[in-house]
């Protein structure tokens, strides 16, 4: 079974995705510095349960893990990396043969990307890098650049996929869930560029 954990924009794909065979702990803004301690869960399910609790519940096959827009004006990218680290540990220790999936942060409309705020795909790019340097194979942890699914020319959300120019309109979500499917690695792959 898939796992979603992250924010408003896993949230869509909880309440209008076509993905079988998946659960999530969704919320509506929140970040990797409380993950572990917001009281959140699968909204079809009316959840209101801790991450810990929830993954106490089941072992999964796969958990998907997307967080960081809702957190690119708080803290340090140490303390943003060092925390999404634990919570990955948390995860493992919950979980230890699931393969875990960090998902790259979906980046922001040309209309939205501002490099003078704090949310600006300049921002996302360099978390995205992080996020890329904190997979490890070896312990069945992947990155995913989901965003390239969603991306334009200019490495922007493209315009025809949204319409805040932060989440992906109910009729685009396929292109997430499709990128997905075709970059699941096979769980006992010796080479992890399989995919199933």
């Amino acid at each position: 079974m898939r796992f979603f954990i992250g924010d408003s924009r896993s949230e869509s794909l909880a309440l209008y995705g076509n993905l079988s065979d998946a659960d999530y702990f969704t919320n509506v803004g929140m970040s990797i510095f409380e993950v572990t301690e917001v009281r959140a869960g699968n909204l079809n399910l009316r959840e209101q349960i801790t991450l810990e609790e929830k993954l106490e519940q089941k072992q999964y096959g796969k958990i998907y893990l997307i967080l960081r827009l809702n957190e690119l004006g708080t803290g340090t990218a140490q303390s943003w990396s060092d925390t999404y680290a634990d919570v990955v540990a948390q995860i493992r220790k919950e979980q230890l043969d699931t393969i875990i999936y960090l998902q790259s942060i979906l980046p922001v409309s040309a209309e939205n990307d501002n490099p003078n705020d704090a949310i600006n795909n300049a921002a996302v790019q360099d978390h995205n890098r992080a996020l890329e340097h904190m997979a490890d194979p070896a312990q069945q942890i992947y990155y995913l650049n989901v965003a390239e699914a969603v991306t334009d020319a200019n490495g922007c959300l493209n315009a025809a996929y949204t319409s805040d120019g932060i989440h992906l309109l109910e009729n685009s979500l396929y292109l997430w869930e499709d990128y997905l499917k075709a970059h699941a690695v096979l769980p006992d792959a010796a080479d992890a560029s399989v995919i199933s």
